[in-house]
């Protein structure tokens, strides 16, 4: 049987695969307004130490400096600074 016979066979099948299992659990998280809160300010205090070891970090070494890893860094502390925001967002 082709690898893409088998493919189809395993998508088709009554037993779901782990990865969707677990996105489904994900999915179904309910959270009520104090765990939104903790989590959302974990969110953003987590981005500071990330965006602090990212960016500052390069101006402490006697490395040369990584503007990659600073891009990165600021993105990180967006991404997650705006994840945390709309967990703490009222609904």
């Amino acid at each position: 049987m082709p690898a893409w016979q088998r493919l189809q066979l395993l998508w088709n099948s009554q037993v779901e695969p782990a990865s969707h299992v677990l996105l489904s659990a994900i999915a179904m998280l309910r959270l009520n307004a104090r765990q939104r809160v903790a989590l959302g300010e974990t969110f953003r205090e987590f981005a500071n130490l990330a965006a602090g070891a990212l960016v500052l970090g390069q101006f402490l070494g006697s490395q040369p400096r990584s503007w990659w890893l600073m891009v990165a860094g600021v993105s990180v502390w967006l991404g997650m600074t705006g994840f945390g925001l709309l967990l703490l967002k009222e609904e």
